[in-house]
């Protein structure tokens, strides 16, 4: 009885996750009330605040876990038994990254919501936190191939993170001249230090 118990909450808590995200994604954060959330989820304001603290908490939840798939996808893009090169497998990722900066529940909640709700320093600091070390990974990599100079791998894996959240928010925007044909060609240039021909 204690493990159905546990599995019920378990997917009483990826309910109520799943119907945030729904409402963040289409109505913001501001505009989403903590009643509309419970009622969409079938409980109470109640039972919802047993499982998150506050709509703050529920919110930073929902951005999370789409990060943590958005990473996950980029890993499966990239994994060595796929046979790409080592760069062409770190620009899989990246590619990955920049179809979920489109998808628009990520986008409304990972590139609108999220800067004006925790504010930008925090919103770094998260993102970072959920995705530097993959980026860090893939720098080690680009290293060992000989595509980046050997040189201490977290600058330029801040930097190549950097990077890649301005390509999405460029696609946020839908700037004109940006897609991601453009975007992820032009960080293989600069991988290359301008030079195709070294792919």
């Amino acid at each position: 009885m204690a493990k159905r118990t546990a599995e019920d909450a378990a997917q009483t808590r990826a309910n109520i996750l799943g119907k945030a995200k729904a409402l963040f994604a289409t109505k913001g954060y501001a505009s989403t009330s903590a009643r509309e959330i419970s009622a969409a989820a079938g409980v109470t304001v109640g039972a919802m605040f047993h499982h998150f603290e506050s709509k703050l908490a529920l919110f930073q939840n929902v951005f999370e876990e789409l990060e943590l798939e958005m990473d996950a996808h980029a890993k499966a893009a990239s994994r060595p038994e796929l046979g790409l090169s080592v760069l062409d497998a770190f620009l899989a990722g990246v590619r990955i990254s920049l179809d979920f900066a489109e998808r628009p529940d990520f986008h409304r909640i990972v590139f609108i919501e999220a800067p004006a709700v925790f504010g930008e320093e925090k919103w770094r600091e998260v993102d970072a936190r959920l995705g530097l070390k993959t980026v860090m990974a893939g720098t080690r990599a680009l290293i060992a191939a000989g595509h980046i100079a050997e040189q201490p791998v977290k600058p330029i894996a801040i930097l190549l993170m950097g990077a890649m959240n301005a390509a999405g928010f460029a696609l946020a925007r839908g700037e004109d001249g940006v897609d991601k044909d453009a975007l992820v060609g032009a960080l293989r240039l600069l991988i290359l230090g301008g030079n195709q021909a070294s792919s």
